[in-house]
């Protein structure tokens, strides 16, 4: 049976899509501490209305 390490091909495939998936977490990450910012930043407005 052969094993992703035995296929260079298949190993940086792996590695690629490995980044890209940590990629995308941290553009949600970025995306959910922007919507929370914005979010304290108007109820900050709010209470000082």
């Amino acid at each position: 049976m052969r094993t992703a390490t035995d296929d260079p091909g298949l190993r940086s495939r792996l590695a690629k899509q490995g980044v890209a998936v940590q990629i995308a977490n941290a553009n949600y990450l970025a995306r959910v501490l922007l919507s929370e910012t914005e979010t304290s930043q108007g109820l900050i407005r709010e209470a000082n209305i």
